[in-house]
């Protein structure tokens, strides 16, 4: 017999809650975000570096220009804003950094700061 959980539709409360799946990983010197956004345009979506160790990735999404609701028994594609915090493992810099889109995800390219930049600073 195969445990299902309780909740059928785990896999989907982070899209209920308008969230987005976020993924992120250390390749070379650089981090890799890579978030899925189905049905997000481009021009719809905002990347910030907050500070060195967060990126804050924000978007809308459109509410279908019908606006005849007759007929419908369920209808949750509407507007609505999404916006997800990302922790990142090593501080990095918006220097160099580099985004694509296609395809509904968003893959973000960011270069990890040189730890030997920062330390102390000595007093005279």
């Amino acid at each position: 017999m195969v445990w299902r959980s309780q909740y059928p539709f785990e896999g989907m409360l982070p899209a209920i809650r308008g969230e987005f799946r976020v993924d992120v990983r250390k390749h070379a010197n650089e981090i890799l975000v890579v978030a899925d956004l189905p049905g997000i345009e481009k021009e719809n979506i905002n990347v910030n570096l907050i500070n060195p160790r967060t990126l804050e990735i924000k978007c809308e999404h459109d509410k279908e220009t019908d606006n005849d609701d007759k007929g419908y028994f369920v209808r949750e594609r509407e507007y609505r804003s999404l916006s997800q915090l990302v922790v990142l493992p090593h501080d990095v810099s918006d220097d160099g950094a580099s985004a694509t889109f296609k395809n509904g995800v968003l893959e973000l390219k960011l270069k990890i700061m040189n730890p030997e930049k920062r330390g102390k600073i000595p007093i005279e």
